[in-house]
């Protein structure tokens, strides 16, 4: 699953079980039969037990898009391997009609009973011996209209569509069924649904019938062996885009768009059948199914992409683009969404993790890919410095002591749900991409293949990956990659150049890295881990590496070749930016690596080195004043993607760190940083410019709003915002996002009411999108509790409205909190159940121990009741007492920074 831009949530099926209806009239009629507690085995509490297992699914649905509810039949081929008066299976909201286990002409009528709030028992009267037998269920079922889990619908120009998302754990809400991954076998789906509507499952259609109703039956092929999750279907009023053919087997691919929206798929239809060839390539296996569909969805909220197998569904706003918003940016994203969703066929489809705590085996791996692929897709996205960007980013999500470990043991719903993290996808990938650094790109492709193929159309686990990867490899590295597996946290590695004599070395030693203000102890046992270091002399350069797998080590660097002195020049202990560790730099060295040995480092290089920088910073290991003093001269770095970097370091000079008098200093200096730089380049996009600059502009934009105070570009860039505002071909949407925040940043009740009128009216979901998310950016304490009540009143869907939540400026928290407090449970209630826990999320940027027991005393006590929040709200909290912490360790900095004149 491609997460939605920022957050990884998804529905987890809270609510109680739904069997009232006929099943529960029949029970109530017969209790004996089904009935005293002792009868009957005691409910499983979480997962299912594997006594009984599925060998086949069939399922039989009628799906009409104008109806709320779904009628379906499931049949479900089993194999008890004890006798046994009742099968257990998750179902969550189903209203059962009719239940009968079928062995040979024999029958047995079945009654449904109660387990937890998502697993129901099926029960018999009399005992079922053990042996293969048959369920089949008769039912109905919810469609959801307002959030897009299980079965759901979305309007797209006053037409109805409807679309499955089942991971992680919503098929249950479609159909009675073994709903882990580990339960994977072939399926059967059958549809009926309008005869004009169009209808996509995993498979090719095998048979169709028109009926006199109006109505047809759909009947698609055996699937290869899937888990639950991954069944897949979409109904609706489709265009169809034919994509040519993909892959060894010529595969057909197509797009299934909404309707008149077919032109805007060019992009992404052309792409597919190379980035498919190109997989294949990478895993040196034929892409594993009979065809491919990619289906784009109107509206997304909890997730951006889903790998279902050979049916991919995407956001709209994701593939579909017209010509004004067909940008560098888009096409980006376009290839690395496919990228991550292609790889997914292999790695989640092929080959599934047996449980929810090796998630990362599905994740982890596709976004590795994604970061390869799109990277040799197009060398002009600069994918491997936004590789080294997000690996950064996770890096500073991985220093809380509440972080997850990669492979977290999974023993409840909350664990589900909090798996989908950055430590999952981003941490996962890191991992990878540093070993296969070290072990080398072929040995580490071919332990990978050896993986595919020995686990292909079953499951695996952590434990199978490493194996077949030191099968493949032929490197002994299992107990490397595993002591990062299963443990949280970064190691801080120092380096120190020796040079004695004729030999040079780096002396290194590593701890956990922690951020100032935190419980943790550094002193932890060491990690396993590879150290690439790159050096040089004059003009010549070389590369070294080590497994340290003790607290203290050596690397020797061997003497270049042509060179008289074995001792170098520089060296930086993380080449090509490459390594899951920080390096501890004294001050001294990044001014040498950023100053006279800049341009022996690689962007990547330089880029890692701001990273660390403030990484550094925030342990109290470089003072905050200096570092912003090198990362206003890195605004100035030749390459964009490193120069944006070096800005988005700036954003540590954090308002809550600042008085009210040194407030106007602390924007000035921000000025002084940046706004040569953002003349140079413009505030509008210019044709034909890197996708790196475009991201420069608008990282400098959104500094220039939310931290300076340069009245020149704030007219200039509110003038152009409002002629957007009046023409909407006077901007592309994304430079419109950019831009109306110096709009709205000092807007009034009247700009206020503008967007709310524009929003309402407009057509287009893309502009739709830019109005919403400005209303959440407005600075006036009342304007920003009207934007919270736009939400809760339902002015806008849901799934757009949510944006008024997450893009509130962190200056407005004093008005938005309260306001959350105050409407909490309506907030709740109009929130779709997978977002709920990220309410706690946004208290996390509050930097007040006052402000945390205010935050603690409020949420705790209804976090136990919100399936994914206790940890985020953990999170939030430590995030709050390392700001607290740091903002009196940095005082004496930015009083000496803020005090000087330019």
């Amino acid at each position: 699953m491609r997460r939605a831009a920022r957050f990884a949530a998804f529905a987890l099926g809270a609510s109680l079980l739904g069997c009232a209806g006929a099943a529960s009239e029949a029970a109530k009629a017969d209790p004996p039969e089904i009935g005293k507690p002792a009868a009957l085995p005691p409910a499983p509490a979480f997962r299912l037990p594997t006594s009984v297992r599925p060998t086949h699914m069939a399922v039989t649905l009628d799906l009409d898009p104008a109806r709320d509810t779904i009628r379906g039949e499931a049949t479900l081929d089993l194999t008890l391997d004890a006798p046994s008066r009742v099968v257990w299976l998750s179902l969550v909201e189903l209203d059962v009609t009719q239940a009968t286990f079928i062995r040979g002409a024999k029958k047995w009528p079945a009654h449904v009973v109660a387990g937890t709030p998502q697993i129901a028992g099926f029960a018999t009267h009399e005992e079922l011996a053990a042996g293969p037998i048959r369920l089949v269920v008769s039912y109905t079922a919810q469609v959801d209209k307002d959030t897009d889990h299980g079965v759901f619908r979305e309007d797209e120009g006053g037409r109805p569509f409807l679309f499955s998302q089942f991971e992680n754990t919503e098929a249950r809400r479609a159909f009675p069924c073994f709903d882990e991954p580990s339960f994977k076998v072939p399926w059967t789906v059958t549809l009926k649904v309008p005869k004009d509507a169009v209808a996509l499952s995993n498979t090719p259609a095998a048979s169709e019938e028109v009926h006199p109703d109006g109505t047809k039956t759909i009947r698609f092929a055996e699937t290869k062996p899937l888990p639950s999750y991954l069944v897949a279907f979409a109904v609706g009023p489709f265009e169809l885009v034919d994509a040519g053919k993909g892959g060894k087997n010529g595969v057909p691919i197509r797009y299934a768009v909404p309707p008149g929206r077919a032109a805007e798929v060019a992009y992404a239809a052309a792409a597919t059948p190379r980035l498919m060839n190109m997989l294949e390539e990478a895993f040196g296996i034929p892409y594993p199914y009979e065809k491919l569909d990619v289906v784009a969805i109107p509206k997304l909220i909890s997730f951006g992409a889903m790998e279902n197998a050979a049916l991919i569904t995407s956001g709209a706003r994701y593939i579909l683009a017209k010509p004004a918003e067909d940008t560098p940016r888009f096409r980006q994203n376009a290839i690395s969404l496919m990228a991550h969703e292609l790889a997914h066929q292999w790695f989640g489809d092929l080959v599934t993790m047996a449980w929810w705590d090796d998630v990362w085996l599905n994740e982890g791996f596709a976004t590795w890919m994604e970061h390869g692929i799109t990277h040799d897709f197009d060398r002009s996205f600069g994918q491997d410095l936004l590789r080294a960007g997000d690996f950064g980013r996770v890096m500073r999500e991985d220093g809380l002591l509440s972080a997850r470990k990669v492979r977290q043991e999974v023993t409840s719903d909350d664990d589900i749900q909090n798996a989908f993290d950055g430590i999952t996808y981003q941490k996962g990938a890191a991992l990878l991409d540093m070993f296969e650094g070290y072990v080398g790109k072929d040995a580490f492709r071919r332990g990978v293949r050896t993986y595919l193929e020995r686990h292909a159309q079953g499951n695996a686990t952590s434990a199978e990956f490493l194996a077949a990867l030191r099968a493949g490899s032929g490197a002994d590295i299992e107990g490397a990659f595993a002591s990062f597996l299963d443990r949280p946290g970064v190691p801080l590695v120092t380096a120190k150049l020796v040079c004695e004599g004729d030999a040079a070395k780096l002396t290194l030693s590593q701890e956990r890295y922690l951020p100032f203000g935190s419980r943790g102890a550094a002193e932890e046992p060491p990690w396993t881990l590879p150290i690439c270091a790159r050096y040089g002399v004059k003009d010549a350069q070389g590369k070294a590496c080590v497994m340290l797998g003790a607290k203290t080590g050596e690397l020797p660097l061997p003497r270049l070749e042509g060179q008289k002195s074995a001792c170098p020049e520089w060296t930086f202990p993380r080449a090509e930016g490459r390594g899951y560790y920080r390096v501890a730099f004294t001050l001294a060295e990044v001014n040498g690596l950023l100053g006279p040995h800049a341009k022996a480092l690689s962007p990547t290089e330089r880029l890692a080195l701001f990273s660390d920088a403030r990484a550094l910073v925030d342990a109290g290991k470089l003072p905050l004043g200096d570092v912003l003093v090198l990362a206003a001269q890195g605004v100035r770095d030749a390459d964009a993607a490193v120069a944006e970097t070096a800005a988005a370091l700036l954003g540590a000079l954090r308002p809550v760190y600042l008085t009210k008098e040194e407030l106007p200093r602390a924007r000035k200096f921000v000025d002084d940083a940046i706004a040569a730089r953002l003349r140079q380049l413009g505030l509008v996009p210019k044709e034909g410019e890197p996708l790196s600059v475009r991201s420069l502009r608008e990282t400098l934009t959104e500094l220039l709003i939310d931290r300076g105070s340069d009245e020149a570009l704030l007219a200039e860039a509110d003038a152009a915002a409002r002629r957007w505002l009046d023409d909407p071909k006077a901007l592309s949407p994304a430079a419109a996002t950019s831009l109306l925040g110096a709009s709205t940043r000092r807007g009034d009740r009247a700009l206020f009411d503008r967007l709310v009128t524009l929003a309402k009216a407009e057509k287009d979901a893309r502009r739709r999108e830019t109005l919403i998310e400005a209303l959440a950016t407005f600075r006036a304490p009342e304007l920003t509790r009207a934007s919270l009540d736009l939400f809760v009143d339902g002015t806008f869907d849901t799934r757009e409205s949510i944006d008024l939540l997450w893009h509130q400026p962190e200056d407005s928290l004093p008005a938005f909190w309260p306001a959350v407090e105050e409407h909490f449970d309506a907030f709740l209630a109009r929130m779709p159940a997978e977002l709920r826990p990220y309410v706690a999320s946004v208290a996390g940027s509050f930097c007040d121990e006052a402000d945390r027991a205010r935050v603690e005393a409020f949420l705790r006590p209804r976090a136990k009741d919100i399936t994914g929040m206790p940890r985020l709200l953990d999170q939030s909290l430590e995030a709050i007492s390392l700001c607290a912490a740091q903002k009196k360790l940095h005082r004496d900095s930015l009083v000496q920074l803020l005090g000087k004149k330019k």
